[in-house]
């Protein structure tokens, strides 16, 4: 049961990403507005990660020093 309405929510998702994307296509021919949000974001949001520039420098500085070998 549980893999059948899991199938079903993907189709239902995969679908209405098509309707959007044809929307917008659609709609930037015609130099028209269109909805940006996809359904399964609505649905599912990420949680959003509240970070200072400090926090991102230092993320990335971390990063690359992992790149370099040290």
């Amino acid at each position: 049961m549980c893999i059948s309405l899991f199938k079903k929510e993907r189709c239902t998702f995969y679908i209405a990403e098509c309707l959007r994307m044809i929307t917008e296509n659609t709609a930037k021919s015609v130099g028209g507005s269109y909805i940006t949000a996809r359904l399964e974001d609505i649905f599912y949001p990420q949680p959003v990660e509240e970070k200072s520039a400090d926090d991102i420098i230092g993320g990335i500085k971390g990063k690359i020093d992992t790149l370099r070998g040290g």
